[in-house]
């Protein structure tokens, strides 16, 4: 959920989605840092999320190998990185199989 114009919150989904990655939302939640606040690039000047969750995500990516890391701040996604992530989103595979979710969905909500 959107808790201002640029800060942010899980919904339930979000929890399952990073539940099943094997991170803890409590421990991120704890953090000092933001959870998840929108933010322009200064460099490509494109939207991003930055905080302890988007940080939290890229280190299970990586752990998994899901993305590498490149040159400078770059990441790099693996061959298999699609089928990696529609078999995460899924909604057969979130919390349990959820009817309610879908593919294409966010799991960081906006009020």
């Amino acid at each position: 959920m959107l808790i201002d114009e640029r800060d942010h919150v899980l919904i339930v989904r979000g929890r399952q989605l990073i539940a099943d990655l094997g991170i803890d939302a409590e421990q991120i939640a704890a953090t000092r840092r933001v959870l998840a606040r929108c933010c322009v690039d200064w460099t490509h000047r494109r939207p991003h999320l930055v905080g302890a969750l988007p940080a939290g995500i890229t280190d299970r990516f990586l752990a998994l190998g899901w993305v590498s890391g490149t040159a400078g701040r770059s990441l790099g996604v693996t061959a298999h990185h699609d089928r990696q992530l529609d078999d995460w989103l899924s909604p057969e595979s979130v919390g349990g199989g959820s009817s309610d979710l879908s593919r294409s969905g966010s799991f960081v909500g906006r009020a």
